[in-house]
């Protein structure tokens, strides 16, 4: 009765080791799946954060080209104001040539024909024309 018992003690001994080392397999098993797990996640983070750089890449291309658009036309607008200001530049200088050439026309000794040195000296060159 008492080898019976050992007997059967010793199976469920064996029995129990036996089911621990099914348990160990399955937690091996278990940590190599999840261990698969995260790399498949930390690949699908990866991806997802490839796109979304690709994305703001894309968004920053399209506010780049808006800018280039934006100042293309006002490079257009400079250019038309800066021949505008050209010509306007050009009539103030054919302005000025004419109002310079008729005053010094009305200031020039009527003696010699020279032009005064301005201001300060215009009355003694006259002076020492006219003696």
């Amino acid at each position: 009765d008492r080898n019976a018992f050992r007997e059967d003690r010793n199976a469920f001994r064996e029995d129990r080791n036996a089911f621990r080392e099914e348990r160990n397999a399955f937690r091996e098993e278990r940590d190599a799946l999840r261990e698969e797990r995260n790399a498949f996640r930390e690949e699908r983070d990866a991806v997802k954060e490839e796109k979304k750089e690709k994305d703001n890449a894309s968004e920053e291309n399209d506010a780049l080209e808006e800018e280039s658009e934006i100042l293309t036309k006002e490079r257009d607008v400079m250019k038309i104001d800066n021949e505008t200001l050209k010509s306007e530049k050009n009539g103030l200088d054919k302005k000025y040539t004419a109002l310079t050439s008729t005053l010094r026309d009305q200031v020039e000794c009527p003696v010699c024909l020279e032009v005064p040195l301005w201001p300060s000296s215009r009355l003694s060159k006259w002076t020492l024309c006219l003696l």
